[in-house]
């Protein structure tokens, strides 16, 4: 990949990033260009940059790139997050009625697919370490 269209892929992802709040979920069709694409440009980006502070950035950006979801997924977390901050006030309430509403909104979260989809995210973010491991190997850099 030529060196300007890497900067314009890396500099459109960190407009995205800047709107982004650190490691919460985003929908993938938010990004910019692909995924993979994304990736590339920064583990190329990754192997010229000399600037300790530059190449943090790239990193952070190549972690927090598995935190965008494919948006049925992201659908599910902001509907299973939604539900559970309905909760605090229904649970706070001295009203049984309240407490029953509660109960009946807990049973209905899609807490597997939750569940795997947070599981999802944290395996990728794994992996991503571990990529990023190899490239400070790879540049002559001590692994963190």
């Amino acid at each position: 990949m030529d060196d300007k269209l890497r900067q314009n892929i890396i500099r459109a992802y960190g407009q995205v990033l800047e709107r982004h709040y650190s490691f919460t979920v985003g929908p993938e069709s938010k990004l910019p260009f692909p995924k993979d694409l994304i990736r590339r440009a920064i583990v190329e980006a990754f192997l010229e940059e000399t600037d300790p502070d530059q190449r943090n950035s790239l990193e952070h950006g190549y972690i927090e790139l598995e935190a965008f979801l494919p948006d049925e997924e992201f659908e599910l977390v902001q509907a299973c997050h939604t539900a559970l901050f309905s909760l605090e006030p229904l649970e706070k309430s001295s009203n049984p009625e309240d407490h029953e509403r509660a109960r009946q909104i807990v049973e209905q979260l899609p807490s597997q697919p939750f569940k795997e989809i947070q599981e999802n995210i944290s395996k990728r973010m794994s992996e991503r370490l571990k990529d990023l491991q190899a490239l400070r190997r790879i540049v002559g850099l001590p692994e963190e």
